[in-house]
């Protein structure tokens, strides 16, 4: 899901005189009731979506973060609607929420 939450805060590098002082960013986060959270994250969704029941159709995809989330979510569109691919008018987040993000009320 994109977001135009602020997740990250800059800090500043200083290596020596000759370089330039580098910006990185650094995530921020928050703890939610011992869950560490991305800053902006909507901690209320994520309550909401502990306490959801999991229906007999429901497909969850559940992957290491930056290892092909994306693409895991094309392939079981795929297998899911007869090899036909999504069309351009439809979205994966919409597909496919991610239920931390949106709570359970959004997938019932």
């Amino acid at each position: 899901i994109i977001s135009s939450f602020p997740l990250c805060q800059p800090i500043h590098l200083s290596t020596s005189k000759d370089m330039k002082r580098e910006v990185i960013k650094k995530p921020t986060y928050t703890n939610h009731n011992g869950f560490r959270m991305p800053f902006g994250f909507p901690t209320h969704n994520f309550a909401n979506a502990l306490s959801y029941k999991p229906q007999r159709n429901d497909v969850f995809i559940s992957t290491y973060p930056k290892c092909g989330t994306t693409l895991t979510q094309h392939m079981a569109y795929l297998l899911l609607n007869d090899g036909i691919p999504i069309q351009p008018d439809e979205r994966l987040d919409q597909m496919f929420p991610h239920i931390e993000e949106v709570g359970g009320d959004y997938v019932s």
